[in-house]
């Protein structure tokens, strides 16, 4: 199972006036490139934690061998599945009636299928694509204080040390900013 982004968000997670406020950044010297580390930042804690930070859209890849009666989908915080589409091993897509399948879950949130429906029975194929929505909400005042807090953090990170990223340098980050991702991650990202 991989994930794919099909539609970016619309607004941005963090802005400059962020990243300055908990850098205690107060020049304008360096905005511009602390504007080009935003997307950086942003990146580093959508991938830590797995959810994304503002609404976009994502397919989720199903290999034959990963289709079951439950599926997780990926750690997304899916708010919505947008289409669920099989494949044969020719290739030819099937979309899945909506009344066969359902989000469950509240921090782990799966496909499941309902009414008494497996998935083997539903249709044999090789593969499926699920199409779903993402996202605490369309602008920044909806992430979670914590998570907002630890991507304005890890910006100003990235600009103390002029945006250099290493291994040493994420060992040495601050404890805050991990301390802030933690309870946002997923069992699934643990998982090897």
């Amino acid at each position: 199972m991989y994930r794919k982004q099909t539609v970016a968000p619309v607004n941005p997670a963090i802005e400059l006036a962020d990243v300055k406020l908990y850098g205690y950044i107060n020049t304008d010297e360096d905005d511009s490139f602390i504007t080009s580390l935003l997307d950086t930042a942003v990146a580093y804690v959508e991938d830590y934690t797995g959810k994304a930070l503002i609404n976009q859209t994502f397919d989720v890849y199903y290999s034959s061998n990963e289709l079951r009666d439950k599926m997780p989908l990926c750690e997304l915080n899916v708010t919505a599945i947008n289409s669920f589409n099989t494949y044969d091993l020719q290739g030819n897509a099937t979309l899945m009636s909506s009344s066969l399948y359902r989000l469950t879950g509240n921090k782990e949130v799966s496909v499941v299928f309902d009414q008494g429906i497996t998935y083997s029975t539903v249709r044999d194929c090789d593969a499926a694509i699920v199409n779903v929505s993402a996202g605490y909400g369309a602008s920044k005042t909806d992430i979670p204080d914590k998570l907002f807090q630890a991507t304005a953090m890890f910006c100003a990170h990235l600009y103390r040390y002029n945006g250099v990223v290493s291994d040493d340098m994420l060992k040495n980050m601050p404890w805050q900013i991990h301390t802030h991702l933690t309870q946002y991650t997923s069992v699934y990202s643990w998982v090897g």
